[in-house]
């Protein structure tokens, strides 16, 4: 009888360890996923910072005009937004 005991207590054991380490196998890759579309997401707006300091003045001011709804000189996360969706309408129509 205790035998039996023992026995079906290691099998909950085992069953209950197998599931904990597939769901820190799921976990795992939903943090890296995480990571890496942060780290895009930085890298995005580097691209976006580096592209805009290397336009000309008057395709900058253009931009600054359209979409720098709040006057500072700069595009922040908003404005970007905008111009991003603006830019896909016109790539969509032309």
């Amino acid at each position: 009888m205790t035998n039996l005991i023992n026995k079906f207590l290691l099998g909950i054991l085992i069953v209950l360890t197998t599931v904990l380490i597939v769901n820190a196998d799921e976990k795992r890759e939903l943090f890296k996923k995480d990571i890496k579309n942060k780290k895009s997401e930085f890298k995005n707006k580097d691209n976006f910072k580096k592209r805009f300091d290397n336009m000309s003045s008057e395709r900058k001011d253009f931009i600054l005009d359209e979409f720098d709804s709040d006057g500072d000189g700069n595009i922040n996360e908003e404005e970007r937004e905008e111009l991003k969706k603006r830019m896909e309408e016109y790539r969509k129509n032309n």
